[in-house]
């Protein structure tokens, strides 16, 4: 039937200290954001109710009634009514908001589950969800759909630009793959120092592999450094069982300290810059392709799990080959909502590979097997991976309002 909320929702967030506990819920009111566009709420003779959150501990503190009249909260309450609540967690990808709509919302508010529409972009909700519901006495499950927010912003920006006029000419993009001698292999954007970052980092410069390509990596918002950042990973990979790599890494200590900032599109990482500018296209058609570092990696980490930012569209957007430096999976979640892989052009059996160190060292050696290539073994491969490029561009720019919205298990 309808969406009873459409013209504002109500976002919530909370303030945690930096052992994880709660200090303010805090909340701001939407007009019409981006999820009430990304659903066909007509589609059935339901009625629904959306509100948005991003830390999932903002669940278990949301007062129901004061964003829901007493006949809606009682409808919600019904299990065979036709009313709805939509949490929308959809442009993060946090794991734990799947327990966290049990236990703040359906168990606390003794909700029927199925009452409840989990949107998300953490494509192992699902996966999870099944853990989660099977341990439940009755089995009954919430709903769940992906919702790849950032993939429509992608065709959003598309859409703008090749619609746009300067200087009476339509805009468009640098040519990329051309058959051409390259100076830098491949591209690599990073900001906030998430553990894989700096670890890849320093594996391309471990492999004299850092000065063939594009990358940049400097100090950002998270205020880390070589400083710490070097103690932590040789602390995790010997913890791991990875000593060999633990060792090199420490060797490297004062040569990583003395590494200046990297900079490409910007001087400065601090901001998050998670829109697509034209102005990017030089450094993809100057390289053949990326290692996409993407926001999540390791497993061990609080936040984890697939997830698709706008990292992993920037390449489709500008008809780049990609490696993803991403959880074990990706490559096959990418590949679900669409998309062509780069296999056999691109060695993309890392994404099998469940040992995060492991799947890492993997991409190390195929990057180091595309750096190599050149001549007329570079031309062929260039010729086989445009047209895949070419396929997923035209794949994100054909797709229709409803198609970035994926139902799980309903």
């Amino acid at each position: 039937m309808a969406l009873i909320n459409n013209n504002t929702i109500r976002f919530y967030d909370v303030e945690l200290d930096r052992f994880g506990n709660v200090l303010n819920l805090w909340h701001t009111d939407h007009q019409t954001p981006m999820i009430t566009f990304m659903h066909d709420w007509s589609e059935d003779n339901n009625d629904y109710f959306v509100f948005e959150f991003r830390k999932s501990p903002a669940l278990g503190l949301i007062s129901l009634e004061h964003i829901l009249t007493e006949e809606q909260l009682n409808k919600l309450k019904q299990p065979n009514s036709n009313f709805y609540l939509v949490a929308a967690n959809s442009h993060e990808a946090f794991l734990s908001c799947v327990q966290d709509v049990y236990s703040g919302l359906v168990d606390r508010y003794n909700i029927p589950a199925h009452k409840i529409i989990l949107m998300t972009g953490a494509f192992e909700a699902g996966k999870l969800n099944e853990e989660i519901i099977a341990e439940r006495p009755n089995h009954d499950s919430i709903k769940i759909k992906i919702i790849v927010d950032f993939e429509k912003g992608a065709q959003n920006f598309l859409s703008t630009v090749t619609n746009s006029i300067v200087d009476n000419q339509r805009v468009k993009f640098a040519k990329t793959l051309e058959q051409k001698h390259y100076d830098k292999s491949f591209l690599n954007f990073n900001r906030r120092w998430r553990h894989h970052r700096p670890l890849f980092v320093a594996m391309l410069k471990m492999e004299g592999l850092l000065d063939n390509g594009l990358v940049s990596f400097g100090p950002s918002d998270d205020n880390r450094g070589w400083d710490e950042t070097h103690l932590t990973l040789v602390h995790m990979l010997r913890e791991d069982g990875h000593r060999d790599l633990a060792r090199k890494l420490d060797n490297m200590r004062k040569e990583l300290l003395a590494m200046p900032p990297l900079y490409l599109d910007h001087k400065e990482l601090i901001t998050n810059r998670a829109d697509m500018t034209a102005q990017d296209d030089w450094m993809y058609a100057e390289t053949y392709f990326s290692l996409v570092s993407e926001t999540h990696y390791f497993k061990r980490d609080d936040e984890h799990g697939i997830f698709f930012s706008e990292k992993v569209f920037k390449p489709i957007t500008f008809k780049h080959p990609f490696i993803l430096i991403a959880p074990q999976g990706s490559i096959a979640a990418l590949k679900s909502i669409g998309y062509k892989s780069f296999e056999p052009y691109i060695d993309e059996s890392y994404d099998k590979e469940k040992n995060d160190i492991k799947r890492m060292e993997m991409i190390i050696q195929e990057t180091k097997r595309l750096d190599a290539l050149e001549g007329d073994e570079l031309l062929v491969w260039l010729h086989h991976c445009a047209s895949i490029c070419e396929y997923n561009f035209q794949v994100l720019r054909k797709k229709k309002p409803y198609d970035f919205a994926h139902k799980v298990n309903y």
